[in-house]
């Protein structure tokens, strides 16, 4: 049980390391941030950010911290609008 709740914990804190990564980020993340917020609540937001999404082949923050902000704004925009991925 002790080794599940270390894996657990380091998953935690890496997943800590990223979001304060965030900080102090480009114009273009912070924006694609707020947009994630507009979608869903703060809890929900920061679940689909750092969950493995399969149409982006990664997290949506992976790719944010990677600069990669255009393939999540455009898979936001499908998902605002109810578009098919």
């Amino acid at each position: 049980m002790n080794e599940f709740i270390d894996r657990a914990i380091a998953d935690l804190r890496e997943r800590i390391a990223k979001l304060e990564a965030l900080k102090g980020a480009e114009p273009e993340v912070m924006e694609t941030l707020a947009h994630v917020r507009r979608i869903w609540s703060d809890d929900r937001a920061w679940i689909w950010l750092l969950r493995h999404n399969t149409v982006l082949g990664g997290s949506p923050i992976d790719l944010l911290l990677r600069g990669q902000v255009e393939p999540v704004r455009t898979l936001l925009v499908r998902i605002e609008y109810g578009i098919a991925s």
